[in-house]
């Protein structure tokens, strides 16, 4: 079974489901600055940004359960696995939504985000695993403008957290990029959300140190 449904009555989320899982608006937003400068010199090595962060975030987000749970036909369950999703623009110039798996090594992650990358941009298609068998970490990428904040009206159906960020702001040697998380309060609490992001930080800044040892043992 690619999901559990969750006991609410010994769950630590039995509460918060409660009180938000019906609500208007049971959203939180939460940003912060991160530290991108590692990324940006892998970057100039010749790989993605995008895949970077993507890699970053969905290699954080297994660690915790707020990120495996979700609201299905009104029922909260708990997924077992997730991915990570990225818009990629089809040759018609439409925005396609592709989810990507988790891969233990980088370069495994990186061919296969390129792989598809290529095939949704020339057959303008998606690839969708949410619904089926993962939890999915949505991303959004505004990179002509940055951000303080990028917050996403939320809509039922849609429980997963959901990452955007905007420009990388350059000072100096350093490189910043203000990136936001909401996520369904039912969830997840924000102090979760802290804990992700240091997480999400603390990859950005061993990967390079990843890359060089994965290279190593091709």
């Amino acid at each position: 079974m690619a999901f559990e449904i969750v006991d609410l009555t010994t769950s630590p989320r039995a509460n918060a489901v409660a009180m938000f899982k019906d609500a208007a608006l049971p959203t939180i937003v939460l940003s912060s600055k991160f530290d991108v400068t590692p990324l940006v010199g892998l970057k100039k090595k010749g790989f993605r940004f995008n895949a970077l962060m993507l890699y970053c975030i969905l290699k954080a987000c297994r660690k915790f359960d707020g990120c495996y749970y979700d609201i299905k036909n009104d029922t909260f369950i708990k997924y077992d696995d997730m991915c990570v999703d990225m818009i990629v623009e089809g040759k018609d110039k439409q925005l396609y939504y592709v989810d990507l798996p988790y891969f233990d090594k980088f370069l495994d992650f990186y061919d296969e985000y390129e792989t598809v990358r290529k095939h949704c941009h020339e057959n303008c298609c998606n690839r969708k695993f949410v619904g089926r068998d993962h939890a999915c970490m949505s991303t959004s990428a505004v990179t002509n403008r940055q951000f303080e904040t990028i917050s996403v009206n939320f809509f039922r159906d849609f429980y997963n957290p959901f990452f955007a960020w905007g420009k990388i702001e350059k000072k100096g040697l350093k490189k910043h990029l203000n990136i936001s998380l909401r996520v369904h309060h039912a969830c997840m609490d924000g102090q979760e959300v802290g804990e992700i992001f240091n997480e999400i930080e603390k990859n950005m800044h061993i990967l390079a140190k990843q890359i060089k040892t994965e290279l190593k043992s091709k």
